[in-house]
């Protein structure tokens, strides 16, 4: 049987984490419940800071890819939201993409680049 890790433990946290916990074993109900409030914001923000930067990576027309139940899914980038890329795909298939799962295409494929031209010609003619 393993140990359990005891996460209180300074040699698994930095020193400033085991002073925090020393404080929040401290607090009340509605003082945790307000620090919860906290932290949940404080990882939104995080996460939506990702995301842009994600987001940023990609401009319209770009090729990428993304996985779909273990298959591999290539398309078009047609548009760039705050959370999503919308993509149209070589089935022909409009999808939003969170940014962090999409893939960029550096060398497409001929089939790719065909399907391309003749979706959007004036695009990629």
């Amino acid at each position: 049987m393993s140990k359990k890790k005891n996460i209180n433990s300074p040699t698994n946290l930095g020193q400033s984490m085991v002073d925090s916990i020393k404080i929040i074993n401290g607090l009340n109900v509605d003082e945790l419940i307000a620090l919860n409030k906290m932290i949940v914001s404080r990882v939104k923000e995080i996460r939506r800071e990702e995301c842009v930067t994600k987001a940023q990576q990609f401009k319209i027309g770009d090729f990428v890819s993304f996985e779909d139940n273990a298959k591999r899914r290539e398309g078009i980038v047609l548009g760039i939201n705050q959370k999503t890329i919308k993509v149209f795909t070589t089935e022909e298939l409009s999808w939003k993409i969170p940014p962090a799962f999409l893939e960029k295409i550096k060398k497409p494929s001929s089939s790719l680049e065909k399907f391309a031209q003749e979706i959007f010609p004036k695009i990629f003619s």
